[in-house]
């Protein structure tokens, strides 16, 4: 579990950040179920699809551009869960950014985003491992494979990492990598 603060003007937010094993094979229903019942609690609770995520750096990018988005006036959405999702997937949008950061009832693990304070964030991760299940150690592992999927997705090109990576192994792509999709975040809010 990560837990930062981010800033929004004068005011601090805390965002804690899990992916869990869906050891109760909990469906999309029941899942959207249990956020709606944690919701009051916290500011927001987002559930995605752990794939497609380039790493933490990713999603305390995501979810700051939407507390921007939000609390500036300028957001896509209607709700700070779904605004976190859109910036997660650089997508205007909402469809397709649930379409490929959404759950969906047969996945093995779930990525969880947490926005309130330091202890309702905390109170209700841990709430979240018991009702979902264990946490993953190793959340957004390396892999060919995952780095393939995260290129494709953000349409991030070799020669745009090869460009920023310090060197060619797969830490140091993925390093580039991930560096790539925050900028795709960041995008997007230069586009409202």
């Amino acid at each position: 579990m990560l837990i930062e603060e981010l800033q929004h003007g004068e005011d601090t937010y805390h965002v804690g950040i899990a992916v869990l094993q869906n050891e109760m094979r909990l469906g999309t229903t029941q899942i959207v179920s249990i956020a709606k019942e944690l919701a009051s609690d916290v500011l927001a609770i987002q559930f995605l699809n752990p794939v497609p995520i380039a790493g933490h750096i990713h999603l305390l990018s995501a979810v700051q551009n939407a507390l921007n988005a939000w609390f500036g006036g300028y957001a896509i959405s209607r709700s700070l869960d779904v605004e976190i999702v859109v910036y997660a997937s650089a997508q205007r949008q909402i469809s397709r950014a649930l379409e490929w950061f959404g759950v969906r009832d047969d996945m093995k693990h779930v990525a969880v985003i947490v926005v309130g304070s330091a202890d309702a964030v905390r109170n209700v991760l841990n709430r979240l491992r018991e009702t979902i299940g264990s946490e993953l150690t190793d959340p957004f592992p390396l892999s060919e494979e995952r780095y393939a999927q995260i290129a494709s997705v953000f349409d991030i090109s070799p020669s745009e990492v090869e460009t920023i990576a310090s060197g060619t192994s797969l830490t140091e792509r993925f390093e580039a990598l991930a560096r790539c999709v925050v900028s795709r975040v960041s995008m997007l809010a230069l586009d409202t």
